[in-house]
């Protein structure tokens, strides 16, 4: 849980539950593209919730599920943006308009090319090349376990596309997952701990050839949602005994439907995309004080403050931030460069 959450925001968050929120027309999406380490020329939409404002806001990146795309989060969208939490939704890679495979030049620093280490990535995933990437459509198709492995490389560069605009509170970071999208945003946030909470409609224990179960076990101190309809509420169950921490939904539709899917669920579910927009905005927390703020490198686990050479020198792939000291060492972080330990009451 955000250590930094108060009354305020415990307010914040029941009031967009119960439906309240700002009355505001969502901002126009802009379309980006960048491309990840390994070539794939990933497309989104980024839906901008600070124009205008003070402070930052909080942000969100979308994972949708198995042959959709960024605009099956449509629903959800408006709320999300409306409680001050701007939006990153892609199409991850060999699915809508992320098709593309480019030849791209390996980083010369080890770090920069190096994620944190997950036992269950079995060998180094190869991108398939073509000026169109069809034959990454194709893998897609055939549900290629290895395709599938390599989409938080779609997840990283969307954080650091974040990262560079400079538009968001990079202490305030969460990730939503339809279907599939639950098993890569839990491996992701396995591995990056800056991210504050994974939200999950539908999660599975096995998608794609992929165990969820190792990667939700590494989140007891990051906030999880797991939401199913009654008939995989077995999956989700069978997800919580990784975490016990983690929170379980069971929902029907609107009309007493008990089979819907991932991004189904949304208009389709009473109260389900204000209940989001509540739950994210607990969890993301009020806005962070850059007094307090601290930044690490999530592959060490070590944390500096800003103004420290160390911080200068942290290569752009591992550096997150933390709200506070106390939040950073919540998640596993330590003091670098001579910090103390900070004291918990």
């Amino acid at each position: 849980m955000k250590l930094r959450r108060n009354l305020l925001t415990l307010a914040y968050a029941w009031l967009a539950g119960s439906g309240w929120a700002w009355a505001q027309e969502p901002p126009a999406p802009q379309r980006v593209t960048f491309t990840t380490q390994d070539g794939v020329k990933i497309v989104g939409d980024f839906y901008d919730a600070g124009a205008g404002g003070d402070q930052k806001p909080a942000f969100v990146i979308l994972l949708h599920m198995y042959m959709k795309d960024r605009t099956s989060w449509a629903p959800l969208i408006p709320e999300l943006t409306r409680s001050r939490i701007s939006v990153l939704a892609i199409d991850l890679r060999g699915h809508g308009e992320s098709t593309e495979v480019v030849e791209v030049t390996p980083p010369a620093d080890e770090e920069e090319a190096a994620q944190p280490p997950d036992e269950e990535r079995e060998t180094e995933e190869e991108t398939p090349k073509g000026p169109t990437g069809s034959d990454l459509v194709e893998r897609v198709k055939a549900r290629d376990k290895k395709v599938f492995k390599a989409m938080t490389e779609d997840v990283w560069s969307a954080y650091e596309w974040l990262a560079k605009s400079g538009k968001v509170d990079l202490a305030r970071f969460g990730l939503v997952g339809a279907s599939v999208g639950c098993t890569v945003a839990m491996d992701y946030a396995s591995r990056d701990k800056s991210v504050d909470v994974v939200y999950c409609l539908s999660p599975g224990t096995k998608y794609m050839g992929l165990r969820s179960g190792p990667h939700i076990k590494k989140l007891a101190d990051q906030a999880v949602m797991l939401v199913s309809n009654p008939e995989e509420r077995k999956e989700s169950e069978e997800l919580k005994k990784n975490d016990e921490n983690a929170e379980l939904n069971v929902t029907l539709g609107k009309n007493g439907e008990r089979d819907l899917h991932g991004t189904d669920m949304l208009g389709k579910v009473e109260n389900l995309e204000a209940e989001m927009a509540g739950y994210l905005t607990g969890h993301l927390g009020s806005p962070s004080d850059p007094k307090e703020m601290v930044v690490g490198n999530i592959k060490t686990r070590v944390y500096f403050k800003p103004d420290m050479a160390q911080a200068q020198k942290l290569p752009e792939r591992v550096r997150r931030w933390f709200s506070s000291p106390e939040e950073a060492e919540s998640r596993g972080m330590k003091p670098g460069g001579g910090l103390p330990p900070t004291p918990f009451d």
